[in-house]
């Protein structure tokens, strides 16, 4: 019936709680959009930085036998999330578009969690494109330094392997 009135006969307070509903359905509508953009853009960079750290830990296994020796393996993997997080919580959410948010965009072990910070402020496609093909150019080459390392690692069970030992065994 208010519709029939018109607005001139609508009581002041319904006209301003009406045009407020409308805007935060509005703001509402523009958040989600952006909301599954952010997340269409971000799941490739969540699947492959997985893929990419699980080779790395897949190599690990198949360099020892026990937990006690894989301690000494873990460290620089462990590094190289922290130094991800870093960049990506202190510096790209700052500046998201600076040179060293760019940077480690392209290196594929701070990827996953920098571009997953920096997508949301507007990265460009290709962008986008370019540190993804080096992250999964990245993980198909450490899946294959995984298989050398257990076909290796397989025959050398009960020996403690160490880094000059792990670079021989790709060498076979």
């Amino acid at each position: 019936e208010l519709a029939r009135r018109g607005r001139e006969e609508c009581p002041p307070g319904l006209v301003i709680v009406s045009s407020h509903v409308a805007n935060v359905f509005s703001a509402a509508c523009t958040r989600i959009a952006i909301g599954v953009y952010s997340s269409a853009s971000a799941s490739p960079f969540f699947a492959g930085g997985y893929l990419l750290y699980s080779s790395l830990y897949a190599a690990i296994g198949a360099a020892v036998d026990n937990e006690t020796d894989t301690q000494q393996f873990l460290m620089p993997i462990v590094m190289l999330l922290v130094v991800g997080f870093y960049v990506g919580f202190f510096t790209s959410l700052e500046d998201p578009h600076g040179t060293i948010s760019k940077v480690f965009s392209y290196i594929p072990f701070t990827s996953p969690i920098v571009m997953l910070i920096r997508i949301p402020f507007g990265v460009p496609i290709w962008e986008q494109a370019l540190s993804f093909a080096i992250l999964i150019f990245t993980f198909v080459i450490t899946v294959w330094i995984a298989a050398k390392i257990y076909r290796v690692g397989i025959l050398m069970y009960g020996k403690k392997p160490s880094y000059k030992e792990l670079i021989k065994w790709l060498k076979y």
